[in-house]
């Protein structure tokens, strides 16, 4: 059986933001995975496929900007009164079936530690922020940042997943490697 190769899907969205960065080869060969992946959708197009690590270097490389991104926060904070269900998010009856959550005091935590230089990467914020959002597991509430939306990861391998005895908890294997 053929050894499943792992691939990232570029999506359009990747033309804006490359256009800014150079993609000289001296960069690439510099290690700037963004770079390599500009010259790669240069070359292939748009639906260039490329190693997920290079795709993670390229999402952690970018530095934290964090006079955006507490603006972001302080932008957003006025909408999350808006939700409907918002008081019931944070204290959840014993019925809901997820903790809960405060958004407003989440996206605040993110906002202070974002000005304490707590955050490695623009990714690593928006990630967080991300995070807090769909914490709230209610259908509706969702937030899509720029860079947790940037790259669609793939694979075409197929998981599944086994029990040895049926109560045993599964193990994860690749599909048609696995044996009982």
């Amino acid at each position: 059986m053929k050894t499943a190769k792992n691939t990232v899907l570029c999506g359009l969205a990747f033309a804006a933001a490359s256009s800014a960065r150079a993609t000289r080869r001296e960069d690439v060969a510099a290690g700037e995975p963004c770079a390599a992946i500009s010259d790669m959708v240069a070359e292939i197009g748009y639906d260039a496929a490329f190693p997920p690590s290079l795709a993670w270097d390229c999402l952690t490389s970018i530095p934290l900007d964090v006079n955006a991104s507490t603006a972001f926060i302080d932008y957003i904070l006025p909408y999350v009164s808006l939700i409907s269900n918002v008081d019931d998010l944070g204290s959840p009856g014993p019925e809901y079936a997820v903790p809960g959550v405060d958004l407003a005091g989440g996206l605040g935590q993110i906002r202070r530690k974002a000005r304490e230089g707590g955050y490695g990467s623009q990714f690593e914020f928006e990630a967080e922020v991300k995070s807090v959002v769909v914490r709230a597991q209610d259908g509706h509430t969702n937030l899509y940042t720029a860079l947790t939306e940037f790259f669609a990861f793939a694979t075409n391998t197929s998981l599944v997943s086994i029990s040895r005895d049926g109560v045993e908890i599964p193990k994860i294997y690749i599909l048609g490697k696995a044996t009982i």
